[in-house]
């Protein structure tokens, strides 16, 4: 009976180990295949004193390009549209090529207060990235975030979600 007994007890902690090992194996090998498709973009221009463009647009994994438009732009409320296949693949493209990865996290002086910044984050597979570009960018890095920016929200057919809130002049 005691054998019985002590064989049980160390033999149940070894099978929820092992119980363990191959959830964690099955949900490693999950996290490893799911990073490899993501894809994610987020681009935010903020304002400035003056009548700079306030706008957000974001990629989401499921392919859905979602546009907020704050103030200053044309387009005020919020706009959604979906991307093809092709679209995302040549999305996937344009972040390889631009090599964003290359650049510092931080552009800024915060003793310059009146300046717009272009915030862009991402997750291309397993790379994920965030640059705020306010202030002594490489003149290359804004113009590489615009290009996407304008293919994701200035291309396509969106359809309105939200219009612009009623009681806000935004679009003087």
């Amino acid at each position: 009976m005691w054998r019985l007994l002590l064989m049980g007890v160390f033999a149940l902690p070894a099978a929820v180990r092992q119980c363990g090992e191959e959830k964690g194996k099955k949900s490693a090998q999950a996290n490893a295949k799911a990073p490899m498709d993501t894809l994610s973009i987020s681009i935010t221009r903020t304002g400035c004193y003056g009548r700079c463009p306030i706008d957000k647009v974001d990629l989401l994994p499921d392919g859905t390009v979602e546009y907020h438009g704050k103030r200053f732009v044309s387009r005020l409320g919020i706009y959604q549209r979906r991307l093809s296949e092709k679209e995302l693949q040549e999305v996937r493209q344009m972040l390889k090529e631009a090599k964003f990865e290359d650049y510092q996290d931080l552009y800024d002086n915060p003793h310059i207060t009146d300046l717009p910044s272009i915030i862009i984050s991402y997750q291309l597979g397993a790379v994920k990235k965030q640059i705020t570009c306010r202030t002594q960018c490489p003149p290359e890095l804004p113009e590489k975030i615009e290009k996407l920016r304008t293919y994701l929200a200035e291309q396509g057919d969106f359809q309105m979600v939200q219009g612009p809130p009623k009681d806000d002049d935004q679009g003087d």
